[in-house]
């Protein structure tokens, strides 16, 4: 959007997102809630890498859960 944000703002958002893992590899809406899905976890994937991470071992078993989820093509 052309506007700058403040790196610890940045630094919280990816807290966050992580905080909402689960040792799975999918990702829940909340820290509180335990349900995952595979839009939270694609969703979750997508805002990790807007937000600068474009690699790592979280993102692997994100994807790799996505995959292994039965009726997806």
């Amino acid at each position: 959007a052309g506007f700058g944000v403040d790196a610890a703002v940045v630094e919280r958002a990816i807290a966050y997102v992580k905080g909402c893992r689960k040792a799975d590899g999918s990702y829940k809406y909340s820290w509180d809630d335990e349900k995952s899905s595979v839009a939270l976890t694609a969703a979750s994937v997508a805002t990790l890498i807007e937000l600068g991470l474009h690699d790592g071992d979280e993102l692997e078993q994100a994807l790799e859960w996505i995959d292994a989820q039965p009726g997806l093509p």
